[in-house]
């Protein structure tokens, strides 16, 4: 027993000594990370892609204290559609806004929109609320048509995130170079 309480002691002393110690190099100070709360009784459903049509991955119990990653718009919940994205469990998540109560600063946009990549159709293209082809149509692309892409997300079904807002499948875009997942690192 008193060789578990020395070795505690001294593990406690080794955290202490290494958080207490200042960084080897200096980095550049940044922001902290946007936060929020589940309020959603009975649990926040967390799913693959910004849409009530895409698959469920999690559930976020009401009160949960979550990371929000960064902000898309996707499917309308209730009036609002922002979507953000958490990371839980090792799994990326996306989670509407409406049920989730900011605690400070709101998360960034998923790749900002300066970082966007050219983009074509390759056939005529259906723009959508949201990642999946059971969110509501929002206009079209025609065959050949220029756009620009900012980011994507997939589980089975690849979509781009466009410019504007909007939601676009991956299958019918040709881009001008490899376009990253929507979160907020590169």
């Amino acid at each position: 027993m008193h060789r578990l309480t020395a070795t505690l002691a001294a593990t406690a002393a080794l955290v202490t000594a290494f958080v207490a110690s200042p960084p080897a190099a200096t980095a550049a100070p940044s922001d902290p990370p946007a936060r929020g709360v589940v309020v959603a009784h009975g649990g926040l459903i967390g799913h693959l892609r910004p849409s009530v049509h895409a698959p469920a991955n999690y559930t976020f119990p009401n009160g949960s204290k979550v990371t929000l990653s960064c902000k898309v718009s996707g499917t309308v919940v209730d009036g609002n559609a922002r979507w953000y994205l958490v990371v839980a469990e090792g799994d990326a998540n996306w989670v509407s806004a409406r049920y989730v109560s900011n605690v400070g600063p709101a998360p960034d946009p998923c790749d900002p929109s300066d970082g966007t990549f050219a983009a074509k159709a390759t056939a005529k293209l259906t723009k959508r609320v949201g990642p999946t082809t059971a969110d509501a149509s929002a206009g079209s692309y025609a065959k050949g048509q220029k756009l620009r892409v900012q980011c994507f997300t997939d589980s089975g079904q690849k979509w781009y995130l466009t410019d504007g807002g909007r939601w676009v499948r991956a299958a019918y875009v040709s881009t001008s170079s490899k376009v990253r997942y929507c979160t907020n690192y590169s």
